[in-house]
């Protein structure tokens, strides 16, 4: 098929439907008051709003949001549970910022619920 102006329309709408329903955020961890020393994590979550449309999908996104935030936090070779609390509380922070600035009501819903659980598995 030969290329013409509405055909070229067409894909450009396309892309820019594809570019909209792709969504990044950046978010940067709180200042560890433990451990000044340690600089702030930005972490940048990239997701497909159709992500976001069911518990299931939302659930998945949520899944790569926590494994995203955990491999910002760590740090290599940290000896002592002390420090990974602490990376553990980086990655929380990190979650918990990245879902309030997506204001979905699914990957919410996500989030409440594995802090519910984490809750209950430290009682």
């Amino acid at each position: 098929m030969k290329p013409s102006i509405r055909n070229l329309r067409g894909a450009y709408a396309a892309l820019l439907v594809a570019s909209i329903a792709s969504t990044s955020l950046a978010a940067q961890s709180t200042p560890d008051r433990h451990d000044p020393m340690r600089e702030p994590v930005t972490m940048t979550f990239s997701f497909d709003l159709q992500e976001l449309t069911t518990s299931e999908s939302a659930r998945r996104a949520y899944r790569r949001l926590q494994s995203l935030a955990r491999r910002h936090c760590t740090r290599p070779g940290a000896p002592a549970n002390e420090l990974r609390r602490h990376d553990r509380a980086c990655a929380a922070d990190l979650v918990a910022k990245v879902v309030e600035r997506t204001g979905s009501a699914q990957l919410t819903a996500q989030h409440r619920r594995a802090v519910a659980a984490d809750v209950a598995a430290r009682r």
